[in-house]
């Protein structure tokens, strides 16, 4: 059986393009990289709770978006079963990626938020992207919400198999004294 801890949720299936079942699919992580070099890439999809595995036999961008080729799907009739289907992709494969890049930050909810000296933030729970300026709401481990603004340039380490965002935290806005040492 697949666990879900093994596999990392990055977007979810929109609906058929065409007729031989091509599937649009708006992702968080941009999976080209991954599509070119192996020979068989697998997508889950998730079905009644379960993890389904799917081989990508074809990737082609779209206007922010992609268009997915899925083994078993051939017509318009199957890909529709399958809109808004969550997509994910397994956490081994990303050691695979030289540079991660998200299309959405919405991926770091539930990431564990340190500061760049390590210290323990808390839980992000939601990323709000509805303005240009990225903001996480992160809860800690004392039960207080902190509303932090996000930058990529102030991300100094990512580790997304642990789930983990390591951040310059812009000066005055914690109380860095009350927060753990990890």
């Amino acid at each position: 059986m697949l666990l879900k801890d093994n596999f990392i949720c990055i977007g979810t299936l929109g609906r058929s393009h065409g007729v031989k079942g091509e599937i649009t699919a708006k992702l968080d992580l941009d999976i080209e990289e991954l599509y070119h070099n192996h020979k068989d890439f697998f997508l889950m999809l998730e079905e009644s709770d379960l993890l389904i595995p799917y081989r990508v036999i074809s990737y082609r961008p779209k206007h922010g978006s992609c268009l997915l080729g899925l083994s078993k799907i051939e017509n318009k009739e199957l890909a529709d079963k399958l809109t808004n289907s969550p997509i994910w992709l397994a956490k081994d494969l990303l050691a695979d990626v030289e540079e991660v890049s998200f299309n959405s930050f919405a991926q770091l909810e539930d990431f564990t938020l340190y500061t760049s000296e390590d210290k323990l933030v808390g839980q992000i729970n939601e990323v709000d992207e509805s303005t240009i300026n990225t903001v996480l709401y992160v809860l800690s481990p004392k039960g207080e919400e902190h509303i932090i603004p996000f930058a990529e340039e102030l991300i100094t380490e990512l580790n997304i198999e642990d789930g983990k965002l390591s951040m310059q935290i812009p000066e005055g806005l914690l109380d860095l004294d009350a927060l753990e040492e990890v």
